[in-house]
């Protein structure tokens, strides 16, 4: 299932590594160093056969695999970083606090919805220049929903691409749920924060030999968001006020816990699972 890139013939080092499944996993600004990996003209999609996002890493992973009416090819890494410059500040606005009027939040969706429309059209997730993997939270069932091209394809679904990130980005307190399909849809980070493994059983399922997949050829890149340093002790038992507000990060310190535990935990399972193939060195984890 390996890729290897068809507009350049400088990725002999590479040969090797294509032979296997290639999977990405995304969360925010950390793979820029892809950029000029082979030229002006390559582009990430070339290199994986999955790519898995959640929140806003699964716009990411929907502007990168979502073919252009120009030309056929998906966005560059610089065009997503120019997106963000743009249109980060509307839509993820600072003075989104819990306080937020429902007018306010109102603005930001429909904002972010008519710029997503805008780049992916009516492209459908079946339709995708490579596999994607992007999770959700469905409030009405309390499960995660998880999306991808394999599974929209298997089941001949038309499911929009716009639908799913609408999806996956909906943060509660900050956005209403995203209704489709039956289901009331909350930010997947809210079951899948880290979406590795979710990526990775989707490639075992097209993978199993007699049944058993062979994670042993599974490359698998997981870029965090980076993180500052959490000092627990700043927090200690001094009551609910400093769990939930920090003047300094502008971020919930419990959140910040769970969120990093839940990444964590993953990382951990995903290098299990790898080792138990004797396959670690085909981890790799940037944070």
């Amino acid at each position: 299932m390996g890729k290897s890139n068809p507009h350049t013939r400088e990725s002999s080092k590479f040969e090797n590594m294509y032979r296997n499944n290639k999977i990405l996993h995304i969360q925010l600004f950390s793979f820029f160093f892809c950029l000029k990996l082979d030229g002006e003209d390559a582009r990430i999609v070339d290199y994986f056969d999955y790519i898995a996002g959640t929140s806003t890493g699964g716009i990411m992973t929907a502007l990168l695999t979502t073919p252009s009416k120009k030309d056929g090819r998906p966005c560059a890494a610089k065009e997503i970083n120019q997106f963000y410059r743009i249109e980060g500040p509307i839509i993820f606005s600072k003075e989104a606090e819990i306080t937020n009027s429902v007018a306010k939040s109102f603005m930001q969706r429909s904002h972010l919805n008519e710029k997503i429309i805008e780049i992916v059209g009516d492209i459908c997730l079946s339709d995708t220049l490579t596999n994607v993997v992007i999770p959700a939270y469905d409030m009405k069932s309390l499960h995660p929903v998880i999306f991808s091209t394999q599974k929209a394809k298997r089941m001949k679904s038309q499911i929009q691409l716009a639908d799913v990130i609408m999806s996956t980005t909906a943060a509660p307190v900050f956005f209403p749920p995203h209704q489709l399909l039956g289901y009331s849809l909350v930010d997947g980070g809210m079951a899948a924060n880290n979406p590795t493994i979710f990526a990775m059983h989707e490639a075992a399922r097209m993978t199993e030999n007699h049944g058993s997949p062979d994670y042993s050829k599974f490359l698998v890149l997981s870029l965090g968001t980076g993180s500052a340093k959490l000092n627990g002790s700043q927090i200690g038992f001094a009551g609910p006020i400093h769990w939930f507000f920090n003047m300094k990060s502008g971020s919930p310190p419990l959140f910040d816990v769970l969120f990093r535990a839940s990444n964590d935990m993953v990382d951990m399972c995903t290098a299990l699972v790898l080792g138990h193939y004797n396959s670690m060195h085909n981890f790799l984890r940037i944070q």
